[in-house]
């Protein structure tokens, strides 16, 4: 029994090893003065969204809150996009840093990834708001739901989140 718990152990850890290998704590170096350093690092944005957006909430996982700060660096240099943040997400966040975290991740992948409709903020919203409900509902992620987190799921369960959302 002890050399299946020692091998389990030890492919456990190389692939702890290989899923963290991403230096995210360079991030913090990235110059995000001008637009042409905004345009530079979209690659690394989009990278850091996906990043957030595939693992769960975890208190201590520093490497989400490197992602998110320099999201939020990018978010307020780049003047290729407007990130409008409406009551909306205040309702949804309740000062809930994490749920603003992954609306934040939510809305920079979509209009880098979608750049044709990048300029539209209803199309931005709708989109950030359904990505930000499919991570809520996995419940790998472990979000807690608040009640406006729950009607929107709701919402969108019956096709008329746009509804909701007044859109």
């Amino acid at each position: 029994m002890k050399p299946i718990f020692l091998l389990t152990s030890l492919l456990f850890l190389c692939f702890s090893l290989v899923s963290h290998a991403q230096d995210y704590e360079a991030l913090k170096n990235i110059k995000l003065k001008d637009q042409s350093d905004c345009q530079k690092a979209e690659e690394k944005v989009v990278e850091c969204s996906t990043y957030l957006l595939s693992t769960p909430l975890e208190k201590n996982n520093i490497d989400r809150l490197y992602s998110v700060q320099f999201l939020m660096r990018w978010m307020e240099a780049t003047p290729d996009y407007t990130f409008d943040l409406d009551e909306t997400v205040t309702k949804i966040s309740k000062s809930n840093n994490d749920i603003l975290s992954i609306y934040l991740a939510s809305m920079a992948k979509f209009v880098l990834e979608n750049k044709d409709k990048s300029k539209d903020p209803k199309e931005v919203k709708f989109n950030s708001i359904v990505t930000l409900l499919n991570y809520c509902e996995a419940a790998s992620n472990k979000v807690a739901l608040n009640s406006e987190l729950k009607k929107m799921i709701k919402a969108k369960s019956e096709n008329k989140l746009k509804e909701y959302l007044k859109l």
